[in-house]
């Protein structure tokens, strides 16, 4: 896995995005949950906005202050460089697994208690 990538915006720029540090993710432990439920999220689902993945973005660039410079056309290239830096691959899997999980049980649970 790798640790850092580098992006190059639709300016010609670059940024360079870092994986979470096991004290980033204690520091912004909701903001990592808030972009794993907006990245497995319906499109639909999502407001337009998006705060939680711009507080993400702005956590995962290794220099904070080049925030200002990424675009919306930019945005597509600095998730998945996120995606690819924190190995989130298996962990939206395995959090998805989870919930489907949560679910099924509830519903099984419901079904009991009405039967």
């Amino acid at each position: 896995m790798e640790l850092s990538r580098t992006v190059r915006l639709a300016d010609g720029t670059h940024v360079e995005v870092r994986a979470w540090t096991l004290g980033m993710l204690a520091e912004h432990g909701e903001a990592f949950l808030a972009l794993l439920d907006e990245l497995n999220a319906p499109l639909s689902a999502q407001p337009g906005s998006r705060p939680a993945l711009a507080r993400a973005i702005r956590v995962s660039l290794l220099d904070p202050s080049h925030e200002d410079r990424i675009r919306l056309m930019d945005r597509e290239d600095v998730l998945e460089a996120i995606y690819a830096v924190n190995g989130l691959r298996e962990l939206t899997t395995t959090a998805l697994d989870l919930m489907t999980e949560g679910r099924e049980a509830l519903l099984g649970a419901l079904e009991a208690t009405q039967g």
